[in-house]
């Protein structure tokens, strides 16, 4: 049986197909290379980049590194994954990639705007994006308001960029009042 391990070599993360097997009754492990965590990041072909699907575990596996905690706590620049796309996504809002990133520049507006956004919030998202209703932005075409209630509601935006990959634009904790004025626009 084989599965995804994430490698940290020279501090950049890598996806490695492993599978471990016995000789001789010593186990054995061979490793893959997939390719980069976050493939915009690389000097991969334009062709590579589309071969890197993460896995929910895989993105749980991330946000529990200490390169997530820099990333979060102080970013400087690139994008992490942080989610997968919902199946009933698709129809919401076209994408080719089924992960969600979250850039440095948006997690910078997150930490000015919403510092109580931990780490733990993060690794919830995928729960509540699951769990969350969607509805249009009236403002922008390509982005989706999505509404979520755990421990009271979460405000959540996603949108797809002209080449079809999701990016988090909005995360925070919202009220009652906020949320019924989103759901009585649409």
């Amino acid at each position: 049986m084989s599965y995804r391990v994430i490698k940290t070599i020279k501090g950049r993360q890598y996806i490695y197909e492993q599978s471990t097997f016995r000789v001789a009754g010593i186990v054995k492990t061979k490793s893959t290379y997939v390719g980069p965590l976050d493939p915009l990041n690389s000097t991969a072909h334009s062709d590579e980049l589309h071969s890197t699907q993460l896995s929910h575990s895989d993105i749980l596996r991330c946000l529990n590194t200490s390169i997530f905690q820099d990333f979060v706590n102080a970013p400087v620049s690139g994008r992490y994954p942080v989610a997968l796309a919902p199946k009933h996504f698709q129809t919401e809002l076209p994408h080719t990639r089924r992960e969600i990133f979250l850039s440095a520049e948006t997690q910078r507006k997150i930490l000015k705007k919403h510092p109580e956004i931990t780490i733990d919030d993060f690794v919830k998202l995928q729960d509540r994006l699951e769990k969350a209703s969607i509805y249009p932005d009236d403002k922008y075409e390509r982005h989706r308001i999505l509404l979520a209630y755990e421990d009271g509601w979460w405000r959540l935006v996603i949108k797809s960029t002209g080449k079809g990959e999701l990016y988090l634009q909005t995360y925070h904790r919202s009220n009652s009042r906020q949320m019924k004025k989103i759901k009585g626009r649409n």
